[in-house]
């Protein structure tokens, strides 16, 4: 059996030593294998190149932090890569639907519309433009919101516990009640420049 010192004036320029040896392979294996990965993915995921660039640099990301364990590194990079591609796409797929069922439901009006037609290119932008200053979680629950998923759901998909689920939809409505004036855009009024709207 080996017994390694684990303290002494060498330990820590050991731990240096070994992590600058970690950096110079990560990137060893970064430059060699990025555009394999990009092209192999794009090819298999028939997919955009920005969406498969956006999804192997989160596989890199995961593998860098577990660099010490990762024993055949390209395949767990493929593999992480992967599993975000279509993490992402569950998201924007989920995000998409639960908005439009928000302006379905009357939860938000698009330029004060009455009736129920959507032109969804318009109002998945408008959509965007409302929730796009919340915070990432209150978005995250308002989306749950608008889609009818209940407290626990919600709390569960994200992570978090029920009573978070709630405050972050509290404070999700205030934010939404000062910047668009809430109240009268779902009465089918616009506020007026000056006069209670963020003008």
């Amino acid at each position: 059996m080996n017994v390694t010192e684990t303290s002494g004036p060498g330990v820590k320029a050991d731990a240096v030593s070994l992590e600058a040896a970690k950096k110079v392979d990560f990137s060893d294996f970064y430059q060699e294998s990025y555009h394999r990965l990009v092209n192999l993915l794009v090819f298999v995921l028939k997919a955009p190149v920005h969406e498969v660039e956006e999804a192997v640099q989160v596989g890199f990301i995961e593998a860098y932090r577990r660099w010490s364990k990762v024993e055949a590194p390209e395949p767990y990079v493929r593999k992480a890569a992967t599993n975000a591609f279509f993490r992402e796409r569950k998201r924007d797929a989920r995000q998409a639907d639960a908005e439009k069922r928000a302006v379905l439901a009357g939860l938000l009006n698009p330029r004060g519309r009455s009736g129920r037609e959507l032109d969804d290119a318009d109002d998945y932008a408008w959509v965007q433009m409302v929730i796009k200053d919340l915070p990432p979680r209150q978005r995250q629950v308002m989306l749950g919101i608008a889609k009818g998923l209940s407290n626990e759901v919600i709390a569960s998909l994200l992570g978090i516990n029920e009573p978070n689920v709630r405050s972050n939809a509290r404070h999700a409505r205030r934010r939404l009640e000062k910047s668009l004036d809430l109240k009268k855009m779902i009465s089918g009024r616009a506020p007026e420049p000056g006069k209670g709207g963020s003008a």
